[in-house]
């Protein structure tokens, strides 16, 4: 019986160790948390502050004004490289409409003399000796001669 009593009692403080530890371990994981925390802010404030200090002066207005001056000057330079391309002494414009029409008929042109140029397409099939049939056929043509010759002469 005592030994139960002592069993019951090591129990006890062992389940009071335990709460102690899970309560020191809740304790510090809640530390690292604040930690981690106030670092972060630590690193936000000083980010803040740094982009303070370089967007000195720099406001929305004034990024839009330097944003439409460069547009301006992007558009001077595109005119004034269109007015070195144009070419000297051609004050006449040509009709896009003309020039295409005028393209479309030599083009037609074109096709019209290559089909008319076309070869004929061949009447033999490629890869086939025809001279060899042409032989056998006129054999045929001697052999039938023979045979209406020799009926000829025995109807006679």
């Amino acid at each position: 019986m005592q030994a139960l009593k002592r069993k019951k009692l090591l129990e006890n403080e062992i389940n009071k160790l335990m709460g102690i530890r899970m309560n020191l371990e809740q304790t510090l994981f809640t530390l690292e948390n604040a930690n981690i925390n106030y670092e972060i802010t630590k690193a936000m404030k000083q980010s803040t502050a740094a982009m303070k200090q370089i967007s000195k002066g720099i406001t929305p207005d004034k990024v839009d004004s330097i944003m439409d001056n460069i547009r301006e000057q992007i558009d001077h330079h595109n005119e004034i490289g269109e007015l070195i391309a144009r070419p000297i002494g051609m004050s006449e414009t040509f009709d896009e409409n003309e020039l295409n029409q005028e393209l479309e008929r030599i083009q037609q042109e074109e096709l019209d003399e290559k089909m008319l140029g076309a070869e004929k397409p061949p009447t033999q099939l490629p890869g086939y000796n025809t001279e060899k049939y042409k032989e056998i056929i006129q054999t045929e043509d001697n052999d039938e001669a023979e045979i209406k010759a020799l009926q000829e002469e025995m109807s006679v």
